[in-house]
């Protein structure tokens, strides 16, 4: 199954450095970024994640409370567990992580968990934060504005 998907979403761009794009359902300028890198980087990226609504989680949420499941019974559910490793599938695939804020939990754990298997792993914010994280610091590289992040993924 892996080559089937190594094939259809990175299709025949095998030969480029193959980019996660994590962030949140509510950031809609992903698609935006997604653009942008592939147009000025020299890269492609996946974010088809950002095709469902953005409050996906809550429906989710909703739906398996109304169910009767509890949050631990949910994940263990099929469609959680499909929607968990669609995503993870793509994170193994690909070569390095850009983690776009404003984001929140989900995208904190994907680039956690990237670092943690060895894989580059960059944060970018479209502005200078107004919150500062010592934290952050565990990231491969942090960009403030696009440029320099796509000066640097230029170099994969």
């Amino acid at each position: 199954m892996l080559d089937w998907v190594k094939d259809s979403a990175f299709g025949p761009h095998q030969k480029k450095t193959r980019v996660y794009l994590a962030g949140s359902l509510s950031n809609r300028s992903i698609v935006h970024i997604h653009n942008h890198l592939e147009e000025h980087a020299g890269v492609v990226c996946f974010s088809s994640w950002m095709a469902t609504h953005p409050e996906a989680d809550d429906y989710w949420r909703d739906y398996e409370k109304t169910r009767g499941a509890s949050f631990v019974d949910a994940l263990k559910k099929p469609s959680a567990q499909a929607v968990f490793n669609f995503d993870k599938t793509f994170i193994d695939l690909a070569d390095v992580m850009v983690m776009c804020t404003p984001c929140g939990k989900s995208a904190h754990l994907e680039l956690g968990y990237v670092l943690g298997k060895g894989k580059p792993g960059f944060i970018f914010m479209p502005d200078e934060p107004s919150r500062w994280d010592v934290m952050y610091g565990f990231a491969t590289d942090v960009f403030v504005g696009i440029d320099d992040l796509v000066e640097r993924l230029r170099r994969f």
